[in-house]
């Protein structure tokens, strides 16, 4: 196998590994996305239910 270094294999290989590095930034933002919206359904809740218990009238 001959290792070639013309342009066109250089940029091939810029592209294929600028590529995997987007594919990992978009997972890696996708599961922070689920984290905060997990976060934020779980303080919601507790505000409806700390208002539930909490609230003057009850």
């Amino acid at each position: 196998m001959r290792i070639t270094n013309d342009a066109a294999t250089l940029q091939r290989s810029a592209q294929q590994r600028f590529l995997r590095a987007v594919k990992l930034h978009r997972e890696t933002m996708e599961e922070k996305a689920m984290m905060w919206g997990l976060i934020a359904f779980v303080a919601l809740a507790l505000g409806i239910v700390a208002y539930a218990v909490f609230a003057p009238g009850n």
